[in-house]
């Protein structure tokens, strides 16, 4: 795409005679990518589509992205593969986003998905007049959260990244969990000797179909990432003493930071935005869990992270 293109109004670009990319159209920036809104040119039938869908794209740019990774081509490449790789092995699921599929071309990866069209939860809570959620509105997206991540975990693949801007939100105001470009597959889980917190959230909603099937299995991670204020405190220690963690149980401890938020309209502890690893790890491990006065008690004690 050239940047005459990109500055003009109302331009298209056509995508393998499949798509109609709308230039102009950008719902979404990340940091190696940029959503735009497209549709299907006729008679082309998107795989996996139903009548009315509407699609957006997520374009990633080869060159920016090799820049990232300082030169390193096959490892540029293989972050984005495994990414895709990700999407196309997760079932689809009401609570995650529909992905369709992706083009190739010599400059970009193309991935192409349905359209959230209600914006992330991050901008609906901030969009509230007290900034939070209702306890019955925090506790149908929690559920709904809940479902989205059990279903990665039950295909064996961890997100690593949940937070309310990768909680789209859908105009019947469902939640759609979107942005697998940190996550993690596994070809099959770890079985562990030691007792696992796995099945901690799950509890929260049994009987889940399945989910007995998680019961001592793990995803043994040793990397820290995704959005350290979201981040487990295993995690960060795994990193200090080099040693691992467990990937499902990082995934529960978001869903408990972004319950807190919906519920608060603050985070739990109070490491601000730059702090660093150690300084969110030692926030987590030295500060009692502060409770809002004013959501019940039961709320209060489903919500904390740990």
């Amino acid at each position: 795409m050239s940047d005459a293109d990109s500055k003009a109004v109302d331009t298209v670009t056509n995508i393998e005679g499949k798509y109609a990319i709308q230039d102009n159209a950008v719902v979404g920036k990340g940091a190696w990518s940029t959503v735009k809104k497209c549709t299907p040119i006729a008679p082309y039938v998107p795989p996996g589509s139903r009548p009315g869908m509407k699609f957006v794209v997520k374009i990633i740019s080869k060159e920016y992205l090799i820049s990232l990774t300082k030169g390193d081509v096959d490892r540029a490449m293989a972050e984005v593969k495994r990414e895709i790789d990700v999407l196309r092995h997760i079932p689809p699921h009401e609570n995650v986003v529909t992905f369709i599929e992706y083009v190739e071309t010599d400059s970009e990866f193309l991935l192409f998905f349905e359209e959230v069209h209600c914006g992330d939860l991050c901008e609906l809570i901030l969009q509230t007049p007290d900034g939070r959620l209702s306890e019955r509105r925090s506790k149908q997206y929690t559920y709904q959260v809940i479902k989205a991540v059990l279903h990665c975990h039950l295909h064996d693949v961890i997100h690593r990244d949940i937070k309310p801007e990768n909680l789209l939100v859908s105009d019947d105001d469902n939640i759609k969990l979107t942005d697998f470009g940190l996550a993690k597959r596994s070809k099959g889980v770890c079985t562990s000797d030691e007792p696992v917190d796995t099945l901690d959230v799950a509890a929260l909603i049994m009987p889940y179909p399945g989910c007995e099937r998680l019961v001592g299995k793990r995803i043994v991670c040793s990397d820290v990432i995704g959005t350290p204020r979201y981040g487990a405190p295993e995690m960060f220690y795994a990193k200090f003493t080099q040693t691992h963690y467990d990937g499902f149980c990082a995934d529960t401890w978001s869903i408990g930071v972004v319950t807190y938020i919906t519920l608060s309209g603050s985070f739990p502890y109070s490491a601000g935005s730059n702090a660093s690893e150690k300084e969110v790890f030692r926030t987590i491990m030295d500060t009692p869990l502060p409770q809002p006065a004013d959501i019940s008690r039961r709320r209060s004690t489903s919500s904390s992270p740990c």
